[in-house]
């Protein structure tokens, strides 16, 4: 009875532990070969109102860091909003679409995976990325608006 008991524990055990399902991995699986990043900017209203507001990210070390910027710390409670999307492609296909805060006090990214929602903390260099293509975004507008 004792060794049917150690060797179920054995089996059990070895099961769990290769089964490594965290959603960092699953999420990494659902990104990996991604070739092009959309970042949609929202404006104060949080609506996407202006075409000028959407970037296309095809260089391959900013979205290597994007590919980071999903940390693996659930986020508190978003009482901000959002003020920006980020969808990652892979040759044309959409991999993942996700809404992000990129305000320090507010920083974190929901998305859907597997049927589930999630919260997490963004990276802090992918907060400092966002942040600068933000601030590009608002000097084009109120040039623009000049």
């Amino acid at each position: 009875m004792k060794k049917s008991l150690y060797i179920l524990i054995v089996i059990l055990s070895c099961v769990f532990f290769s089964c490594d399902d965290s959603i960092k991995n699953l999420l990494d699986k659902q990104i990996a070969g991604t070739d092009m990043v959309k970042l949609y900017f929202y404006d104060k209203t949080g609506r996407l109102t202006n075409k000028n507001n959407i970037i296309t990210v095809q260089d391959k070390e900013i979205i290597a860091k994007l590919l980071q910027a999903i940390s693996d710390e659930t986020a508190k409670d978003n009482k901000c909003g959002y003020n920006g999307s980020m969808e990652y492609f892979k040759e044309g296909k959409s991999l993942l679409t996700s809404e992000f805060n990129s305000l320090p006090e507010c920083s974190n990214i929901i998305f859907r995976l597997k049927d589930n929602m999630y919260s997490k903390k963004l990276s802090a260099e992918s907060t400092v990325i966002l942040n600068k293509y933000y601030e590009m975004i608002e000097s084009q507008n109120k040039a623009s608006l000049k």
